[in-house]
């Protein structure tokens, strides 16, 4: 049996072809990310690249409709898949470089071959001095399933646990030192289907969350609403994200 997998996450934008070049127009300037080049033996694949750090976004092109599903990156697939298994995920595929997998709750993700060490890219200044950056990813659990995944979730990254005092919301996972990303657990509400789970990025800009808003809106995004902390929204491929009150230059340390 392996250890957790370890700080370093990534984000992967499944869009259908015809949704590919608004994906990576809007996200590449929300994001200030240039737009890779297909990958050459996966051509499916392409990386958004920071000008500065290393990538944790990519755009994939699927059959289906838009969705968002995370890597994992781990020196041994099988081991690492074989010990998220015996916690309740349930294989999928196995590809040459990765594993798919489901959480318990039906949320698709992929421990993938690691590709070693990696620099967090820094939050983008934009014009008028407002920072924001990709903070995390938020797990959408269906109702009635969030103790169940965040169980699954704590024990899989083996990060540290901050538990929230909001009740739609478990709390968040911190990886340590160099991670990408943080994890955010929230439950739907009852009227939302029963499964499978699913995932939404979050943008973090502080205190100027209606100012990165109003500027992913000029990009071509679409306001869905407004809470006290986030602001909800939707990309060109139907695809919702948030800009959230967490500050862009702070790590996501456990």
């Amino acid at each position: 049996m392996t250890e957790s997998f370890g700080v370093w996450i990534g984000a992967v934008l499944d869009v259908p072809a015809d949704q590919v070049q608004a994906t990576d127009r809007f996200w590449s300037r929300a994001l200030g990310w240039d737009v890779g080049d297909p990958w050459p033996s996966h051509p499916e694949f392409h990386s958004l690249l920071p000008p500065e750090g290393s990538s944790h976004v990519l755009v994939q092109t699927v059959e289906g409709p838009a969705r968002v599903h995370l890597d994992l990156y781990a020196a041994d697939v099988d081991g690492e898949a074989d010990r998220i298994v015996d916690l309740g995920a349930e294989r999928v595929a196995r590809h040459a470089h990765w594993q798919v997998l489901t959480s318990p709750a039906g949320l698709p993700f992929c421990v993938v071959t690691s590709e070693g060490g990696r620099d967090r890219p820094p939050a983008q200044e934009w014009p008028g001095g407002h920072h924001s950056r990709l903070v995390q990813v938020c797990l959408d659990i269906p109702h009635g399933r969030l103790p169940d995944e965040t169980t699954f979730w704590r024990a899989a990254t083996g990060w540290a646990f901050e538990a929230s005092d909001s009740p739609e919301f478990a709390g968040h996972l911190k990886p340590g030192p160099g991670g990408s990303m943080q994890l955010l657990l929230q439950e739907l509400g009852p009227a939302e289907p029963a499964e499978p789970a699913r995932a939404h990025l979050d943008l973090g800009a502080g205190t100027d969350r209606a100012v990165e808003a109003d500027r992913l809106v000029s990009l071509g995004a679409e306001l869905v609403r407004e809470h006290r902390g986030w602001i909800v929204l939707t990309d060109p491929a139907g695809l919702t994200f948030c800009v959230t009150s967490q500050h862009p230059d702070q790590p996501p340390r456990g």
